[in-house]
């Protein structure tokens, strides 16, 4: 695509997407890059820079950057957020999932600043008891026969902080 000729001055953004790139990503997860998104600015005078936002992902779970690989959106970094996940009494469970995505996502953007965070958090209820992560067998095992039989919901929310450092 031809430049325009600003002359003297002027400034003039290009957006860049890449879509249709299959590749692997760290964590050998086959994912098709699409709408890996660039900003180009142009300065006139033959100057330009490009801009790529960072995207950092404030989560350890491999289920969840499989899922975002599958939406073609593949973070920059991981970067897990090490934070108290103790649900406060009587704290509802979407209310609960919501405070630990905006959380994840609030520790990790201080640690990141310009970069775009996505914290997220998924929780398991059965009943009015949120369930704990499964960090081990013999919990995994004590989740699997509280559920057995049982109905259960699923909530998950998702925190993002733009570059600009306001949650969304």
């Amino acid at each position: 695509m031809p430049r325009p000729d600003f002359g003297s001055g002027g400034v003039f953004f290009l957006f860049n997407a890449v879509f249709g790139v299959t590749t692997e990503n760290e964590h050998n997860i086959p994912y098709q890059k699409a709408g890996g998104l660039s900003l180009q600015v142009i300065l006139g005078q033959g100057r330009h820079m490009t801009l790529k936002p960072t995207l950092i992902l404030a989560s350890a779970s491999p289920r969840r950057l499989e899922l975002l690989a599958r939406l073609g959106v593949v973070p920059d970094r991981v970067d897990p957020a090490d934070i108290d996940e103790t649900p406060h009494k009587n704290e509802p469970a979407a209310a609960y999932a919501r405070r630990m995505a905006g959380a994840k996502a609030g520790v990790v953007a201080k640690a990141h600043t310009g970069a775009i965070i996505l914290g997220a958090d998924t929780v398991v209820v059965c009943g009015r008891r949120i369930l704990p992560k499964a960090q081990d067998a013999a919990t995994a095992r004590m989740c699997l026969n509280l559920l057995s039989g049982r109905r259960h919901r699923v909530h998950s929310a998702v925190s993002i902080i733009d570059a600009a450092g306001r949650a969304r």
